[in-house]
Parts: C-alpha cells; sequence; structure tokens
C-alpha cells in the first residue's frame, strides 16, 4: 500500500471518528429534557445556596440571573398534577396547565411555569417600589376620577423607585413562623412537585430600610432551586400574595 492511500485512510478514519464522537455528543444533549434555550440553570448543593443566590439576583434587579436560580424545566418534569388537584380537592382553572405529554403541552406548561414566576417578580418589586399604604398594592381597580394618575404611576415604578437592595443574611423560614406549619405544607405538596422542600427568609436592607424575603426550594436530582417566592414561609406569616413573599420586618410579629 502507497503511502497515499495510507494518508487516506488515516484521514478517513480520523473524520469517522469525529462524526462519531459528535454523533454521541447530539444523542446525549437531545436525550437530555432541559432546551437549549432554557431560563433554568445548573441548579446548588444546598438549598440555603439556592436561596442566597435568588436573593442577590434580586437585590442585583438581574431578572435572568433571578430565573437561573429557579426550577423551570425540571419543575415541568416533576409536577403530579393529579396529586395538585388531590391536595386542592378540585381542579382550579386559574392553575394552568396542559395533562399532554406531547413536547407542545410540556413548552407550553414551562410558559405557563415562566408566567406564574414572573407575575411574583412582579409583585416583588412593586411591593418594595411603593408606600406602605399605597393603594396599588390593593389590586382594586383606581378611578381617575379620584385618583391623580401621575401618583398612581409613581408608585407602579418598581425597581426604579429604589436605589439600593443589599443581602444581609439568608436564614430557615422558620426563625419568623410556626415550624409545624410549614413541615406540614413541605410535607404535602412535596407529594405534587416531585421532590423535597425547604423554607428560607433572606434579610434585605432596602433603601436604609429592613425587609424579609420568604421563598421555598426544592431537591431535583442532587442540586437545589428555588421552587417560589412567598413560599411556606410567606403563606404561614400570613402575608397576600400580592407581597412576592417580601414584608417589612417591623411588621412581623416575632
Amino acid at each position: 500500500m502507497n503511502k497515499s492511500a495510507l494518508k487516506g485512510i488515516v484521514v478517513t478514519l480520523l473524520i469517522l471518528v469525529c462524526l462519531g464522537a459528535a454523533f454521541l455528543a447530539g444523542t446525549k444533549l437531545n436525550g437530555n429534557k432541559k432546551s437549549a434555550s432554557s431560563l433554568e440553570g445548573k441548579g446548588y448543593a444546598s438549598g440555603e445556596e439556592a436561596m442566597q443566590a435568588f436573593a442577590e439576583a434580586f437585590a442585583s434587579k438581574d431578572i435572568d440571573a433571578m430565573y437561573a436560580t429557579c426550577a423551570l424545566d425540571s419543575y415541568v418534569d416533576h409536577i403530579d398534577y393529579e396529586e395538585m388537584m388531590e391536595q386542592y380537592g378540585a381542579y382550579i382553572p386559574t392553575q394552568k396547565f396542559l395533562s399532554g405529554s406531547d413536547e407542545t403541552s410540556r413548552k407550553i406548561n414551562l410558559e405557563l411555569r415562566k408566567n406564574e414566576l414572573s407575575n411574583l417578580f412582579y409583585y416583588m418589586y412593586l411591593h418594595i417600589g411603593t408606600e406602605e399604604d399605597s393603594k396599588v398594592m390593593d389590586l382594586m381597580t383606581l378611578s381617575l376620577k379620584q385618583n391623580d394618575p401621575d401618583e398612581i404611576l409613581d408608585a407602579l415604578k418598581g425597581p426604579e423607585a429604589v436605589e439600593t437592595i443589599t443581602l444581609d443574611k439568608v436564614v430557615p423560614a422558620k426563625k419568623y413562623g410556626s415550624t409545624s406549619g410549614m413541615k406540614k405544607g413541605q410535607k404535602s405538596f412535596a407529594k405534587v412537585f416531585g421532590g423535597e422542600i425547604e423554607s428560607y427568609a433572606a434579610r434585605l436592607d432596602i433603601d436604609g430600610e429592613d425587609w424579609v424575603l420568604f421563598a421555598d426550594v426544592i431537591e431535583y436530582d442532587d442540586k437545589w432551586y428555588v421552587l417560589r417566592p412567598h413560599g411556606f414561609g410567606g403563606s404561614v406569616m400570613g402575608l397576600p400574595v400580592n407581597y412576592g413573599g417580601l414584608v417589612r420586618e417591623d411588621a412581623i410579629d416575632n
């Protein structure tokens, strides 16, 4: 066999090896349910780390980073909708989901999950940008016959109304509320969401005021993600959902 032919065989083998490696890599990626466009990050080693990352992203006003700390694909791939209805004892139309197992249903459920989180992010920033007695937080229609439109728009500035947000520390939510109430909720809804749930509170300094942010985190495949702001900590504290899990610390009755 001459050198030219041998060289051609070697080159061909190298090409086949490269193509085979590319095929295996592509197969592995396609087998992973998390899409390339997913906003979900890689997860964290502990629930506390996930909560801290979320609070830091909120403090930095970085929405993409906030999404990255949350369970999106993992949430959709683990949630048990039948168990959810069993927990509530009813089908609730406002809890939107599709029960189909096809890819289109999954994509729609991902968008619904993202919308759920975006609504909570909206409430979080809306809350910290308003005065304590703001009518905007009542989520009621405000007639312009009785209310100044400029005052309404000022109350809707959200993050622009806040200069600095600083994270002080992250602690278990039980520091602020009933342990038994939280544990009961965590245990019941672990069956719904398909993972162990923990509740945390982040102490924040917002323009010189002390605030507390409550959120639940969840474990999927040995990684922790934020499940949602408010969570069982916010529920035990009796916070309205439209507070986004945030409350001024001096309003908490310890």
